[in-house]
């Protein structure tokens, strides 16, 4: 009996003791009093940049070159930033014994490596958090596009209007398979990254798709031309091909100045907005005027704002009427103008006016 009190006993010594040996402890998403160190895990962003374009200046032994921002082709690559919903605290414990713990942060926030030497006063050597790192997943900073693994190739491809900046990951579980996350599109952050949009959705393939002020964007190509239209649009815009081509091979043998698209879009535009006064459209409309060796190749009517469709396609029948006319005298375009009318004024998305 009293053999058995003293087993009980030790077992209860043990037992009490060993929550003072040291450790190491990750806690997700630590109150306000958590004193650990704390990290995040990584969140993927597509960052889009003008791409370099390279020129060559003088002939002969003065010949120099220089480099300059493109404004016909984007640079397309992946950057990896907090995501601040995925926050952790470490913290270390010495107990009775001594702990030597390593822990390197990447930019302050992003975990890559935690190094640790567990010492027991009791003899006894602590391996709970021998594979820490491993448990909690592989928190180093994945690898980029543009890392040595893609060599010198980058992608670069012909865009227009297409917003310059950071799109963010939409990732969300799909309700029609398991639940399983899934890449839902990219939402522009810009200059502007507080707004109305959440941060996570609840699945359904058409959330969001023409919610203008939570616009989810699909990376789709028109013309040849890569562009980000909200999802809700992509069915209606023809495709192409996207190549992968290497850095720096981009033919710059034509340069449009952008002062003079800009004059030629300020005039057509308001040739236009001046036949059709009377609808009152103002900044609801948007022109584009796309050019190919200083020749206007097409003329883009588009909504200002995702809200304005149904406003814009009950006017879309008379302005059409109006755009042949107007065009020609603001630029002094004489050929044929084929103009390309909605399908419907209810599906009305993008109005297009090619110039053969």
């Amino acid at each position: 009996m009293r053999s058995s009190s003293r087993n009980i006993l030790i077992l209860g010594l043990i037992i009490l003791t060993s929550g003072c040996m040291p450790g190491v402890k990750v806690k997700k998403n630590p109150t306000d009093r958590d004193t650990g160190i704390r990290y995040y895990r990584p969140k993927p962003y597509l960052l889009i940049t003008p791409s370099s374009v390279k020129k060559t200046l003088g002939t002969g032994p003065t010949q120099t070159s220089e480099t300059s921002p493109s404004d016909q082709f984007v640079e397309m690559k992946l950057d990896y930033l907090p995501d601040f919903s995925e926050e952790y605290s470490i913290n270390v414990k010495t107990g009775f014994g001594t702990a030597d713990v390593q822990i390197k942060l990447e930019d302050g926030w992003n975990l890559t490596s935690i190094n640790q030497n567990l010492d027991s006063k009791t003899n006894e050597n602590i391996s709970a958090a021998a594979d820490l790192v491993t448990a909690f997943g592989n928190v180093a900073k994945p690898t980029s596009l543009n890392s040595s693994v893609r060599g010198k190739e980058k992608w670069v491809v012909k865009a227009t209007n297409v917003p310059l900046g950071y799109y963010e990951s939409v990732i969300g579980p799909d309700p029609y398979c398991s639940n399983k996350k899934r890449l839902y599109g990219w939402r522009y952050v810009g200059f502007a990254p507080f707004n109305y949009c959440p941060t996570d959705i609840c699945g359904s393939k058409e959330v969001y798709c023409n919610d203008g002020r939570a616009a989810i964007y699909g990376l789709t190509f028109n013309d040849g031309v890569m562009v980000f239209s909200p999802l809700g649009l992509i069915s209606y815009e023809s495709g192409s091909e996207m190549t992968l081509v290497p850095f720096g091979d981009i033919d710059d043998t034509v340069r449009i100045p952008q002062s003079q698209k800009e004059e030629l879009q300020s005039k057509i535009k308001k040739k236009i907005l001046e036949s059709i006064s009377d609808l009152e459209l103002g900044d609801k409309l948007n022109v584009n005027v796309e050019l190919d060796q200083g020749n206007i190749t097409k003329v883009t009517l588009s909504p200002g704002n995702l809200h304005d469709y149904s406003f814009i396609a009950d006017s879309m029948g008379k302005a059409i009427a109006s755009v042949k006319e107007n065009v020609e005298e603001a630029v002094g375009f004489t050929g044929e103008v084929d103009v390309v009318k909605p399908m419907d004024p209810a599906s009305f998305r993008l109005q297009s006016i090619g110039f053969e």
